[in-house]
C-alpha cells in the first residue's frame, strides 16, 4: 500500500519534507553521539540518579556530597529515564536515542508552526535551523538533560494554540489544555 496517492502532490511534498527534517535532525545527533562516544559515557546530572533512585524504590531523591535531598525537580523528564532504564537495564545509550527522537521531532514540529504563521519556505528553514543547532545537537547526543523534552513540551504548547486559534471546539480546547497541563 502506497502512503500517498499520485493526486496527493502538495501532502506528499510537505511530509518529505518533514522526513527530510526529522532525518537530518536525527543523523546529526547520532554523528555527534558516536563521534564523542557518548553511548557509553554520556554527561549525567541528577536526573540519572534520580531516575536510578525510583528505580530502587527511594523515591524522588538524590545524594550530593553524601547528603541525600529530596528533589524538587519537575518529574517529567526523570519519570522518562526512569522508564527507559526499566526498559532497557538502565541503558543511557538508549536513552540518548530517545532524546534525539524527541528533538527530530522538535524540528518537525518547529518546521510545521514555521509553515503555518509564514509559508513553506520559512517553515522549511526554521525546521532545518533547529535541526542543525549545535547548541541542541550536543544537549541531545552528548548529555542526558531536559532541555530535549521542555524544547518539544513547548513546542507542543504553541502548535495547540495555533490550532486553537482556528478550530476553537470542545475537543481541541481540551487538547490544548492537556499540552499546557
Amino acid at each position: 500500500m502506497r502512503l500517498f496517492r499520485k493526486a496527493d502532490g502538495p501532502l506528499r511534498r510537505r511530509a518529505l519534507a518533514w522526513l527530510m527534517i526529522a532525518g537530518v535532525a536525527f543523523g546529526l545527533r547520532l554523528l555527534a553521539a558516536w563521534i564523542t562516544g557518548a553511548f557509553s559515557h554520556p554527561q549525567l546530572y541528577e536526573y540519572d540518579e534520580i531516575a536510578r533512585s525510583l528505580l530502587a524504590g527511594r523515591g524522588f531523591t538524590y545524594i550530593f556530597h553524601g547528603i541525600p535531598y529530596h528533589s524538587f525537580e519537575a518529574p517529567l523528564y526523570p519519570w522518562i529515564c526512569a522508564a527507559v532504564y526499566a526498559l532497557t537495564g538502565g541503558s543511557t545509550g538508549v536513552l540518548l536515542v530517545v532524546q534525539m527522537v524527541a528533538q527530530a521531532a522538535t524540528a518537525v514540529l518547529i518546521a510545521m508552526i514555521g509553515e503555518r504563521l509564514f509559508n513553506r519556505s520559512a517553515g522549511i528553514a526554521s525546521g532545518l535551523l533547529v535541526a542543525c543547532h549545535p547548541g541542541l545537537i550536543v544537549c541531545a547526543s552528548l548529555k542526558a538533560h531536559a532541555l530535549t523534552f521542555d524544547a518539544l513540551c513547548f513546542s507542543i504548547v504553541l502548535w495547540q494554540f495555533l490550532k486553537l486559534q482556528d478550530d476553537r471546539t470542545l475537543r481541541q480546547s481540551l487538547w490544548t489544555g492537556l499540552a499546557v497541563g
